[in-house]
């Protein structure tokens, strides 16, 4: 009996080599599974970031994540006040009063006055580098706790997918010749296995979180499941809430917010940031003599389109 893969039929070559990608792929997704340390671990973080919603959010989503829950907090806590699409701090003593270096960049952010008192576009928030700044420590942060991938773990993971893909591809490479030897050319099925391989690979090692990640990132989902099922009882009136507004949007964001903060939020127009001309003027300057954006925001028809004092669209 011949064991020599190569001298098989093109079909069942093609089930070999399917075989041999499949088992590429679960190699590769059992590596990243483990990425960061062992299963277990995975406990003790979760209780030390069910104390920091920042943590939690930039796990969950990355900086930008991180950036709506302190806005969340802010506006919880009254050191932020939003009118429309725009945010101002409240108060002479509210960066004083703020304890995380990024709470007080963003309140640094929008101190600064404003022709017509309405504070800053919120968009505003993408696009400091200060506060930026801040948020990417945060990051690094978990990277130190294996929760993110460091730039050796990534470097690790490009070598493995190139090798890898290196190697299917030599095996494809010996049967396309073998084959081409023999006088036959229907290697077509072959040859777009060996081209969809290394997007199969990328698409399972290229992850936002290490294997320890996703479950510390389970878990502490899991701690803060209560606050879900009870998220329209919270009366921010009664300032019983305490962060726990700021927890929930960060272990299952904004959407998950009672109905009341979702909609100041939502009017916020919190959007990934686009590239787009400067953004550094405050919301209700004056453009052509009216309000930048009255009840909406700026760029709209109030200001026709042009220059709204850099309140950007």
């Amino acid at each position: 009996m011949n064991l020599n893969p190569f001298d098989l039929r093109g079909p069942e070559f093609l089930i070999f080599y399917g075989t041999v990608v499949a088992g590429a792929v679960f190699a590769t997704w059992w590596r990243r599974k483990n990425e960061g340390g062992p299963e277990g671990n995975e406990v003790s973080i979760a209780m030390e970031l069910a104390e920091d919603p920042y943590q939690l959010a930039f796990l969950r989503g990355g900086r930008f994540e991180v950036l709506h829950v302190a806005l969340v907090s802010l506006l919880e806590r009254g050191l932020l006040v939003g009118t429309g699409d725009c945010v101002r701090t409240e108060g002479r003593d509210a960066v004083k009063s703020a304890r995380r270096p990024l709470d007080k960049a963003i309140l640094t952010k929008y101190s600064e006055p404003t022709l017509g008192g309405r504070g800053k576009k919120a968009q505003l928030v993408y696009t400091d580098a200060i506060v930026l700044g801040e948020a990417d420590l945060i990051g690094e942060q978990l990277e130190q706790l294996g929760l993110l991938p460091s730039a050796a773990i990534k470097e690790s993971r490009r070598n493995g997918v190139i090798t890898t893909t290196l190697l299917l591809w030599f095996l494809a490479g010996i049967k396309i010749a073998v084959a081409l030897s023999r006088g036959h050319s229907n290697m077509e099925f072959l040859i777009l296995f060996a081209v969809f391989t290394p997007i199969l690979l990328l698409l399972t090692m290229r992850r936002f979180r290490t294997g320890l990640g996703d479950r510390t990132l389970k878990q502490t989902q899991s701690l803060f499941t209560y606050l879900r099922e009870r998220r329209n009882t919270f009366d921010p009136a009664t300032g019983g809430t305490g962060s726990e507004l700021a927890f929930l949007a960060a272990a299952f964001g904004l959407a998950a917010l009672p109905p009341a903060m979702g909609t100041t939020m939502e009017s916020l127009a919190l959007k990934p940031p686009k590239p787009v001309n400067s953004m550094s003027g405050g919301c209700g300057s004056s453009c052509a003599g009216a309000s930048c954006g009255s009840g909406g925001g700026c760029g709209g028809g109030g200001c026709g389109g042009g220059g709204c004092g850099g309140c950007g669209s």
